[in-house]
């Protein structure tokens, strides 16, 4: 069950660029499956390194810390497969 709240976790880091602004026109595809999927992978990554590094059982601080991480590590995962494939950003739309 804890992987499955990393994976939302890093899947939520990432929201959809300009989500914030209301309608635009069609903009270009954006590469949001790869992001997606490096948000997930990354997802996983940070919560299973934020338990690592913090020894421990997973009483409720514990999870909400690994969550943290989740969302971390999902955040800057999408971030840098979206710089590489030329986005420019995750969070800022042009």
């Amino acid at each position: 069950m804890i992987y499955v709240m990393w994976i939302l976790a890093g899947w939520c880091g990432t929201p959809y660029p300009g989500w914030w602004r209301g309608p635009r026109p069609p903009q270009p595809p954006d590469p949001w499956f790869a992001v997606k999927a490096a948000s997930v992978i990354g997802g996983i990554a940070g919560g299973w390194l934020t338990q690592t590094i913090i020894p421990g059982d997973l009483g409720a601080v514990g999870v909400l810390t690994t969550f943290a991480g989740a969302f971390v590590g999902g955040g800057f995962a999408g971030g840098v497969v979206a710089l590489v494939r030329g986005r420019g950003s995750v969070a800022t739309a042009a």
